[in-house]
This record gives structure tokens, C-alpha cells and sequence, in this order.
């Protein structure tokens, strides 16, 4: 009985613990109304953001990624334990940010849209290598059918 207890409270312990602010937030989760998920596989996630006017996303994690904007625009950036700043980008444009944990906010009169790249570390081999063309079913080239046979020289 004793041992039940000790096991319920730590995994209940644990479970607190995990859900502090100090701990990594997905994105999507914390804001499911501002982030979209677009695509995930072994080596990317791809998430669409919607930032409407006055829109605050709390504090959230995310592992080095590609920032690319579909809109022109501002945000407010708010990294953890660090001098908030602003992000102005045209359409089109592209930043890499590393790591971070940091809220976000839309301080304009315009919705800002943007696709988040989130790079994953420890790929399995086959997504680094590019064997999926080698595999049945993979990508082909394109062409207009068998290629002819070659004569032989003698």
C-alpha cells in the first residue's frame, strides 16, 4: 500500500512539474487559434501562424526554425527572462531564429500570417540519406516511358 502511495505521488508530483511555465510549451497546443500544423515528419514540422490584430500568444517553445512571411508586417517578440523587440518582415522574407522560448504579440491593425519551419535533430538515417527514392514507390524521374535499348559495339 505504502509503495502505491509513494508511486501516485510521484507520478503526480511529475505531472506538476511538467506543466509550469518554466517548461517547454508546444505552440499549436498553447495556441491552437494562432498556429496551425501544416506538416510534420522525422525531419520538420511545418506550422502555419495567424497573428490577428491585437493578438497575444503566451509564452511557448520552439527548436531552431526558419521563419518565412506570407504577410507584411511587425511582432513583438518576447523571449524568456529577456528585453522584449520587434520583428518587421516583408512577404516573402525569411529569418532563422535558434531555440527559444518566448511569447509573441500582433500589436498592428493587420493579420500577419507566417510559416514556421521547426528543424528536428536526430533524423533517422533514411530521411537524411534520401533512400526513399531508392525504395519501391519512391520519387521517379519523369520522362515519356522506357528508355530505348543500346546498340551494342563489338
Amino acid at each position: 500500500m505504502r509503495m502505491m502511495i509513494r508511486v501516485s505521488v510521484g507520478l503526480l508530483c511529475a505531472m506538476l512539474i511538467g506543466g509550469t511555465p518554466g517548461w517547454a510549451q508546444d505552440a499549436v497546443k498553447t495556441a491552437p487559434n494562432v498556429f496551425r500544423l501544416v506538416l510534420d515528419n522525422p525531419r520538420v514540422r511545418v506550422i502555419e501562424a495567424r497573428f490577428r490584430p491585437g493578438e497575444k500568444v503566451p509564452v511557448h517553445s520552439l527548436p531552431d526554425h526558419l521563419f518565412y512571411m506570407l504577410d507584411d508586417g511587425t511582432l513583438v517578440l518576447k523571449p524568456s527572462g529577456r528585453t522584449a523587440y520587434e520583428m518587421t518582415l516583408k512577404a516573402g522574407e525569411a529569418l532563422f531564429l535558434p531555440a527559444q522560448t518566448r511569447a509573441a504579440e500582433n500589436d498592428s491593425d493587420k493579420t500577419i500570417r507566417a510559416l514556421i519551419v521547426e528543424f528536428k535533430a536526430g533524423a533517422p538515417a533514411s530521411a537524411r540519406s534520401g533512400t526513399a527514392a531508392k525504395r519501391k514507390g519512391g520519387v521517379r524521374a519523369r520522362g515519356k516511358g522506357k528508355r530505348p535499348a543500346r546498340s551494342r559495339r563489338r
